[in-house]
């Protein structure tokens, strides 16, 4: 069997990275006789029109086109790498959600390096040590119908040369593996080597583990790497810097591009910024099509993750942006 190797590059800062995303055309034509019946007909072409963005998006070979760093990643691990996964500080937030992980204290742990000896390299030992344990832990319901539309929502937010269609047929294949018996048939390599060790991840002891590491030497460390903000504070922050940002309209197409609001912990108000930066960002959109691709991918997000009322405020926005045809 064929080694499949991913480079799995993942930017734990807040920085403005881009993002993937699988630009599809949606058709928008339809006919207009009646005031009711153009509305029935509207409906069923708004539904029409998520159908085939959701069909489109679980089966097209679109793909991201990532190069950079590929070469040099690949020259020093001596592999060819076969894709390329790359995910910012927020989508990572988003998947932690996704994956039902306490999402502010996973990314706390994973960002801490001044509290190893090493440094960088154990942090990058942890990363991969989390990823393998992620795998082992999931990859037994990878196949399930009913873990299809979180695989396309976690997908969403990646950015890779990965298709969909790709990463459903790995994920097939890793089930074979039977790793959650067998995690040790994933091998974690560091090249330079470095004297790492392989520390779990474990959800429950988290805030208990980070004080271990962080507090002994908060006083010594470089000024700006440890704060000791509240997450309150923290959150009070971001908000603010959120809010201030709504009518910049480069800030808008960052924020959209970056998945600003993964990063808010209260559900209400990140869906509530969610929706209103998507919605200020498709006003900034000039082709129907792409309008129509952000809305529809906005919908059958909502749609999956069973937030009805969302749901039916994107189908609205999806009406408004939808021109009549006579």
């Amino acid at each position: 069997m064929k080694k499949v190797i991913i480079i799995i590059v993942i930017i734990l800062i807040l920085a403005g990275v881009g993002c993937f995303f699988v630009w599809q055309k949606v058709a928008s034509y339809f006919t207009l006789s009646g005031e009711a019946e153009a509305n029935k007909k509207q409906e069923q072409q708004i539904q029409g029109m998520i159908d085939e963005r959701r069909k489109q998006s679980l089966t097209g070979d679109d793909s991201g086109g990532i190069e950079y760093g590929v070469k040099q990643i690949e020259k020093i691990l001596g592999q060819k790498a076969d894709y390329m996964v790359f995910m910012g500080f927020s989508q990572a937030m988003g998947i932690f959600r996704q994956l039902d992980l306490p999402a502010e204290e996973t990314m706390q742990w994973l960002r801490v390096r001044q509290g190893y000896a090493i440094g960088e390299p154990q942090r990058a030992r942890n990363h991969s040590t989390f990823i393998k344990q992620m795998i082992a832990k999931y990859s037994p319901e990878l196949n399930s119908k009913k873990n299809l539309a979180l695989g396309y929502l976690v997908f969403k937010l990646l950015r890779t040369d990965l298709t969909m269609n790709q990463a459903r047929k790995i994920a097939e294949e890793a089930v074979k593996f039977d790793l959650s018996n067998h995690p040790e048939r994933i091998q974690l390599l560091m090249r330079p080597a470095y004297d790492v060790k392989d520390i779990s991840y474990e959800p429950e002891k988290l805030n208990e583990n980070i004080d271990k590491l962080i507090k002994p030497i908060a006083k010594i460390i470089p000024e700006g790497a440890y704060s000791g903000d509240s997450l309150e504070e923290i959150q009070k922050r971001l908000l603010e810097n959120i809010q201030n940002g709504m009518d910049d309209p480069e800030f808008i197409r960052w924020a959209f591009t970056n998945y600003v609001w993964l990063q808010i912990e209260d559900e209400t108000e990140r869906e509530n910024k969610h929706f209103e930066i998507m919605q200020k960002y498709v006003e900034l959109l000039t082709d129907a099509d792409e309008k129509n691709s952000v809305i529809t991918d906005y919908i059958i997000e909502m749609e999956d993750l069973g937030k009805a009322d969302w749901a039916a405020k994107g189908k609205e926005l999806l009406k408004a942006n939808t021109p009549d045809q006579q």
